[in-house]
């Protein structure tokens, strides 16, 4: 009888919001922790086999900018073109969600002497369904304001909650362990 606990998938990227890239992303960090608890039983001096039950927890943001700048001018014709691509016209959206699922893992040992043991390991997939918010902010209000925009960026970026499902896959994992010598 045993318990893991681990943090099998995972990333985490952070770029100034003034990045060239900003429109692609700002932060992406998508964090899981494992808790495990299991069990084995040695059926003989060959066979083992093991079961175990996982509970899984998942954090996710993932963040960027919007250069409303060129929605706005796109809008209207009449705003000047130095507002597109300007960091003081981008607006900063982030989701954040996490979620709670479970999966399971089996485990198959062979062990034909007791120098060499060969072993295979299943663990499920586990589906997860986030739950969180995306919450929008103007990088520089007064400068909107000061062109007009700060009420239309507000109506255009409302904040608000979001569902996102995701499926980690399942893996397996063959095994060879062979003891050559005693030292």
């Amino acid at each position: 009888v045993g318990l893991g606990i681990s943090t099998p998938f995972g990333l985490v990227t952070e770029y100034d919001k003034t990045w060239v890239g900003r429109y692609h992303a700002v932060t992406s960090d998508v964090m899981t922790i494992n808790i495990n608890p299991s069990m084995a039983y040695r059926i003989n001096e060959l066979f083992s086999v093991g079961v175990g039950f996982n509970v899984q927890y998942m954090e996710a943001e993932l963040s960027s900018m919007t250069d409303f700048g060129l929605i706005a001018r796109s809008l209207n014709g009449a705003l000047p073109a130095s507002i597109v691509s300007n960091p003081q016209a981008d607006i900063y959206g982030a989701l954040k969600g996490d979620s709670w699922s479970y999966g399971y893992n089996l485990g198959l040992l062979y062990m034909p002497s007791q120098d060499t043991r060969l072993g295979l390991a299943y663990r499920s997939q586990v589906k997860h369904s986030l739950k969180g918010d995306a919450s929008f902010t103007q990088q520089d209000p007064a400068y909107l304001s000061g062109l007009g925009l700060a009420a239309t960026a507000s109506a255009m970026f409302a904040n608000q909650k979001i569902n996102a499902d995701i499926t980690l896959p399942a893996s397996c994992s063959l095994s060879l362990y062979h003891r050559f010598a005693p030292d």
